[in-house]
């Protein structure tokens, strides 16, 4: 009785734990200036676009901005979109730079600085938390 009743517990807290991590996962919004030419992007653009494979949406050139490296919203992004993690992300950004075939991106602290910077600047795109968005900037593309 004592056993099945650890499996019972075990189960019922693997089960919760399962929804607590699917929970703590947010949704990302790639976003652009309202100003702006870009409207619309899938994945596979938004893709192209930080890795540098491309560097215009609907015939605009853009200007990357990023949340810094220590943001979750960048972990996720990094997972979702671009398929690399944080170092293999910085690695494959080294060897573009160092080769001046791009230029990096912007990096801001926050949500708030990235959504502000993207506002106030035609060319640019970047990702922010979905809750953070406001009337100020475009969504391109939501991530679940």
């Amino acid at each position: 009785m004592r056993k099945q009743l650890y499996l019972i517990f075990a189960g019922i807290l693997s089960f919760g734990t399962f929804f607590v991590a699917q929970a703590a996962t947010a949704e990302i919004a790639v976003i652009a200036s309202l100003k702006g030419g870009c409207k619309k992007i899938d994945l596979e653009a938004a893709q192209n676009l930080f890795l540098a494979k491309t560097r215009s949406c609907d015939g605009q050139m853009m200007t990357l901005v990023e949340p810094d490296a220590s943001s979750k919203v960048r972990r996720e992004f990094l997972s979702k979109v671009i398929h690399k993690d944080a170092s293999e992300y910085k690695a494959y950004w080294s060897v573009l730079i160092f080769t001046g075939r791009a230029r990096p991106s912007r990096e801001l602290n926050s949500d708030a600085e990235v959504k502000k910077m993207v506002a106030e600047n035609e060319g640019a795109i970047g990702y922010i938390d979905a809750e953070s968005v406001d009337s100020s900037v475009r969504v391109v593309l939501q991530v679940p």
